[in-house]
């Protein structure tokens, strides 16, 4: 819980490309119903790859948001060129 930022900065090393989002809890109206050690986490951030968009969020234990230990990501890797497939599988060993 709280480790999506450094996720996403990873993912973009690897697959290239700008964030099209990135909002924090703080940057919201409702920031003052977030206790303050996790307004910085991300409430929602969109990492475009090929045709597809990878998007995350902090879960926050505040919320009793429920955190799942299991990849439920689906990447639909289309029109990512070799390369770019090969250096994310090698950077995951």
């Amino acid at each position: 819980m709280g480790n999506t930022e450094e996720a996403f900065n990873f993912y973009k090393s690897i697959f290239g490309g700008e964030f099209t989002s990135r909002q924090r809890f703080s940057d919201t109206p409702e920031k003052d119903r977030i206790p303050v050690n996790e307004q910085h986490m991300l409430m929602h951030v969109a990492l475009p790859i090929g045709v597809s968009i990878l998007m995350g969020t902090d879960a926050l234990e505040s919320m009793r948001h429920k955190f799942l230990r299991a990849l439920i990501c689906q990447f639909q890797l289309m029109q990512i060129v070799k390369n770019r497939l090969t250096n994310f599988l090698k950077a995951l060993v």
